[in-house]
């Protein structure tokens, strides 16, 4: 296991552990350091590294890295070297020295260090600073309280010191519990450091934080009031000196009292519990108290409340000035705490709030049946699109890189050549090597680059349908490819995406006519070329042929014949009668008829039906045969016969004529 190894395991060791992110960077940054070291010294990370060094990566780097960037850097590499240090590897911590902070004050305090070590923890930047600024504030009122120069003052911080600063907090009237409790947080905190790094010399106790005290709200009486305003210990008697009148205000008093208990009391105590949970919910501040004594004119929210961080724009916004305002607070304000007379003199009207009612009520109609259209509502079938003939998409590939140097510096040149190329083999070339292109890429500034393959070059359509796998391979300008060549990762059956099983259609350009997949062409016709002769079958169930009507025919101009066989002794079956819708005939005297150009037999195997019936329903002869054109035997429509030549009877018994004899 290396360095590298061994620092990213104590870095995941730490009691709380840094993200994945940030070790990354960690080890990037040491990386980049010890990269930059081997470069300059030529020597390995394990000879003497002091301060001086980091001085010079300091300088070299200032330049070309952010503040931010810079500090991360050193923040990493302190983290690194501390882990050296820790592990043996190191007997000095290069960052112990003050030789990298030699044109900076000098700091006895090691604040610096300490904002370090909160930046290493991942602290948040407003965490650091409130954490510096209470701990300068602290040593502002140690060097003031002791007029002790800080090279001895540091000795001199104890516990007695620490709880004497506590109760000055305690008692100044300029922080709340809060700000107090927030002040010896920051303070507990820097001290546990600095005693871990030896800084103190004596052990301090925990800081424990200050109670919040919860102060009742002050609100003056009408007694108090009245007390106040007449400024005496003997106030006059509201009883009248008319004897029977005052006895009647004196029993009045009981009623008052019985009114008191049974309503009054029991709604105040109600009123107080619900302004102690508000006063629980908005998180328990601390109200300032009261004052003891008011005057009854202008007692404002501030005089009854006692809470000092009311803002004057919640109570009283029209009486601020907003004269020294800058525009855009001027304009917040004008925004929250004015209405122009327009929209004042609209909402008087009471019509407004019926229109208003009316606007809501159509939006969430309208708002309602899209939903129920997107969502609930069956798309419509009765004129469903056609989907069109399947078209390859561009041969296209997106590339992303990073261009460095060897030192791993960004190269940010513009119009950067970088030729791309693809082969079938990870290694070999020559005929290995199905496509190449030279593209001008321009980086940006980390050496960051995009690229769009086949722009210039087409990539072939059959790249991907054709090779099992491909290699990209990358030359920078005219130095030699960078190996090893980057295998391109395909999704599963991407480039079956114009096949089907690796099966092309029958009306892609070259397709033949074996191993393709039958498909319509723009006319929608199904065109099988070549001289193949295709057969369609079905081995098990029966194969059916349907059309409206059904047409079989041959190619125009063949003069070839329509063949209907069966197999072994198979019959033709024939459920309809047959007819010829057509006059193309060659027997000039039977135009439109079925005609048989071959010898024609019968085979009956019926009983009870003649083997050949002829059934005439018009006026034309039932049966006329002739040789060449010549009429030989006519059976005319009423039964009459013609015979060219001599009649024979093989008997004569039971032979009878009826008749005309010809």
């Amino acid at each position: 296991m290396n360095l590298f190894d061994n620092f990213k395991n104590y870095l995941f060791s730490q009691e709380v552990k840094p993200s994945k992110v940030t070790v990354k960077n960690y080890l990037s940054d040491v990386n980049h350091f010890v990269k930059w070291f081997e470069k300059q010294y030529g020597a390995v990370l394990s000879s003497p590294i002091t301060a001086s060094v980091l001085e010079q990566y300091k300088s070299e780097f200032e330049k070309t890295f952010s503040p931010a960037s810079m500090q991360r850097h050193l923040s990493s590499l302190r983290k690194f070297f501390k882990y050296l240090k820790s592990e043996g590897k190191m007997t000095m911590d290069p960052f112990a020295q003050s030789i990298i902070h030699a044109n900076e004050d000098k700091d006895l305090w090691r604040l610096k260090d300490f904002k370090n070590n909160l930046f290493v923890s991942n602290a948040a930047h407003l965490t650091i600073k409130n954490y510096i600024i209470d701990v300068k504030q602290f040593i502002a009122w140690a060097k003031e309280v002791t007029g002790i120069e800080d090279n001895l003052l540091i000795n001199r911080v104890n516990k007695e010191f620490i709880e004497e600063y506590k109760q000055r907090l305690v008692t100044s009237d300029s922080f709340s519990p809060a700000t107090v409790n927030r002040k010896l947080s920051s303070l507990r905190k820097y001290l546990s450091w600095a005693q871990n790094e030896g800084l103190l010399t004596q052990n301090i106790a925990s800081i424990e934080n200050i109670n919040e005290a919860k102060q009742k709200l002050y609100i003056p009486t009408k007694e108090d009031l009245n007390q106040d305003q007449l400024g005496s210990e003997n106030p006059v008697s509201k009883y009248s000196k008319f004897p029977p009148l005052r006895i009647m205000q004196k029993i009045s008093q009981a009623g008052i009292l019985g009114f008191d208990s049974i309503f009054v009391a029991p709604l105040v105590k109600i009123a107080t519990k619900t302004q102690y949970a508000a006063w629980k919910l908005r998180g328990q501040p601390i109200f300032a108290k009261g004052p003891q004594t008011l005057i009854t004119k202008n007692i404002t929210a501030h005089d009854l409340l006692g809470i000092k961080n009311i803002s004057k724009q919640i109570y009283a916004p029209f009486k601020l000035s907003i004269d020294n305002y800058s525009p855009l607070q001027k304009l917040i304000f004008n925004a929250r705490s004015t209405r122009p007379n327009w929209y004042k003199r609209y909402h008087s009207y009471t019509i407004t709030h019926y229109f208003h009612f009316a606007v809501l009520v159509i939006f969430l109609a309208v708002v309602g049946f899209g939903i129920y259209n997107s969502f609930f509502t069956k798309p419509s079938n009765q004129n469903p699109a056609l989907a069109a003939l399947p078209t390859a998409p561009p041969r296209i590939l997106s590339f992303q890189g990073r261009l460095t140097d060897n030192n791993d510096n960004p190269i940010t040149t513009a119009n950067t050549l970088i030729r791309f190329a693809i082969y079938d083999d990870l290694s070999a070339s020559g005929a290995a090597l199905l496509w190449q292109e030279v593209d001008p890429v321009n980086p940006d500034v980390d050496g960051i680059f995009n690229s769009i393959l086949g722009n210039i070059s087409a990539i072939p359509s059959t790249l991907f349908s054709e090779n099992a796998a491909l290699y990209l391979g990358v030359t920078i300008e005219s130095t030699p490819e960078l190996t090893p060549r980057q295998q391109l990762a395909t999704v599963a059956y991407a480039a079956n995406s114009e096949t089907l099983q690796g099966l092309i259609p029958i009306t892609g350009v070259g397709a033949g006519t074996s191993n393709v997949v039958l498909a319509l062409d723009s006319s929608g016709n199904l065109t099988i070329g070549g001289s193949a002769n295709p057969i369609f079958s079905a081995s098990g169930g029966q194969f059916k042929l349907s059309g409206q009507p059904l047409l079989l025919t041959t190619n125009t101009g063949t003069d070839a014949n329509v063949q209907i066989t069966t197999d072994d002794l198979g019959k033709i079956d024939l459920q309809k009668p047959i007819l010829n819708s057509t006059n193309s005939n060659n027997i000039a005297t039977a135009i439109g008829a079925v005609e048989v150009n071959d010898l024609f037999a019968v085979l009956a195997t019926s009983s009870g039906q003649s083997a050949v019936t002829i059934n005439q329903t018009s006026t034309g002869p039932i049966i006329s045969a002739s040789t060449g054109g010549t009429a030989k035997f006519t059976v005319d429509n009423s039964g009459n016969e013609e015979i060219a030549g001599n009649l024979s009877l093989a008997g004569t018994t039971g032979v009878s004529l009826s008749g005309n004899d010809a």
